[in-house]
């Protein structure tokens, strides 16, 4: 019943990607295989992979991106069809059977392979097993050097200490939202806590306050 259901899916996924519309399929880690040969059993988990005409990228059940990257379509050749962008791992190169029901990860920084099938998702997982954690903005970020209270310097520069103009003594700077890529060109809004409303899907960054480093006060 399995293999049906599969070879279902491959045929409506040929006939997505032939009308143009964007597919996701859901796909299982078998093993891996380092560099130099050597074998892992694979942790079973899943990744889900959508498809457009220009490439594809790991994304949630519904398709959304969930900003591993994007690889884009390079070739079709010898029955094995090649992605190459970035990844969770890196820059990789994501190669299909021609029938997209096997997938070999091949990562360009360590030169291993993951072997993914193409599987059924369980009901209860919406997204990847695999996700980039976000980047925070602490480049250049000047350290705070705390005087202490006993010292007669603390005493004298108190006294002198004015709540920073530019965060209210937060110590924090502007909120910086960074929308996430709609490479689906579908509706992709959801619902964010921090704004309190539905929008397009993005992420919130607040850097340190830029008028007193992080300190809260300006002397």
């Amino acid at each position: 019943m399995k293999k049906i259901v599969l070879a279902l899916t491959l045929i409506f996924f040929s006939l997505y990607l032939f009308a143009g519309k964007p597919v996701t399929h859901y796909y299982t880690q078998l093993k891996v295989v380092s560099k130099d040969g050597k074998e892992m059993k694979g942790n079973n988990r899943g990744q889900f992979i959508t498809f457009n005409e220009k490439g594809c990228y790991d994304s949630d059940r519904s398709g959304y991106t969930v900003d591993n990257g994007f690889l884009k379509y390079g070739a079709t050749s010898n029955g094995k069809v090649y992605y190459r962008g970035n990844s969770y791992w890196g820059v990789a190169t994501y190669i299909f059977t021609e029938n997209y029901g096997r997938l070999n990860i091949r990562v360009e920084n360590d030169g291993s392979t993951y072997v993914y099938v193409l599987a059924s998702p369980p009901k209860n997982i919406l997204t990847c097993a695999l996700i980039k954690k976000p980047i925070s903005n602490t480049t250049n970020s000047p350290i705070s050097i705390i005087v202490s209270p006993a010292t007669p310097a603390a005493s004298s520069s108190n006294s002198t200490r004015k709540q920073c103009p530019g965060c209210n003594g937060t110590k924090k700077g502007m909120d910086q939202i960074t929308y996430s890529p709609n490479y689906t060109g579908g509706n992709n809004n959801r619902y964010c806590s921090q704004c309190g409303s539905t929008s397009a899907s993005h992420t919130h960054n607040t850097p340190i306050c830029k008028v007193c480093y992080g300190k809260g006060y300006v002397e």
